[in-house]
């Protein structure tokens, strides 16, 4: 849910400066845009490592064991 929130409040000025950078330069702009997307993955990515990391640890020290 954090970073949920945190796109949520950021949204409306990714959306404003794509549409000024678009104004000037529609390149740049679609760059400026897969850029921003990019970083949302490489976060998300690094989140569920992390999540997965930790589920991991906490569940082989309780002796739980999990099947894959």
């Amino acid at each position: 849910m954090p970073m949920q929130q945190e796109m949520h409040d950021i949204q409306d000025s990714i959306k404003q400066t794509a549409l000024e950078l678009y104004k000037n330069d529609p390149e740049l702009a679609k760059k400026f845009l897969t850029d921003y997307t990019g970083s949302l993955m490489k976060n998300a990515e690094k989140t569920y490592w992390e999540l997965y990391e930790s589920f991991l640890f906490e569940t082989n020290n309780n002796n739980i064991r999990i099947k894959y």
